[in-house]
């Protein structure tokens, strides 16, 4: 079975976590629906205690084994970081469906991977998400992570 993991830190493509995800498919860049708030502190913290501004970073599509295995090992769940569903948008603000695991058109509802025809309105998606209460470090307005960030 294929879950949707949001990633916005060290497994984004080109970061040094990446590789854990390479026996998944990259979705699309995306955003949380929502407003969260991310602290940085070399490593990202997203925390849903707070409402500073949308998260930025990437859907995948992993295999149960990958998410439980491997990305809950590597993020310490749930003692350190917390995996919860929250929903997931595309940077062009359209909703993400659960058809395929992909967007589907606004205008159309036309599935971006099967082609067929997905009422919108009943596949708002969520995806896995990882979050930490941790507030130390460099608050990010913009939900951005930056990689080598400096405080």
């Amino acid at each position: 079975m294929s879950e949707l993991l949001f990633v916005y830190g060290t497994l984004q493509k080109d970061h040094i976590n990446n590789w854990m995800l390479k026996n998944s498919v990259f979705v699309s860049d995306a955003w949380t629906k929502k407003q969260y708030a991310m602290y940085q502190d070399g490593i990202p913290y997203v925390t849903n205690k707070k409402r500073v501004s949308q998260i930025y970073g990437e859907l995948w599509l992993v295999s149960e084994a990958i998410l439980k295995q491997v990305v809950d090992r590597l993020e310490g769940h749930p003692s350190w970081y917390k995996r919860k569903q929250v929903s997931i948008m595309s940077p062009n603000e359209e909703l993400v469906s659960n058809c395929c695991g992909v967007k589907v058109h606004e205008e159309t509802d036309i599935c971006g991977a099967c082609n067929e025809h997905c009422d919108v309105e009943d596949f708002e998606e969520y995806a896995w998400i990882y979050f930490n209460d941790c507030t130390k470090g460099k608050l990010m307005e913009r939900g951005r992570y930056i990689p080598n960030y400096k405080i």
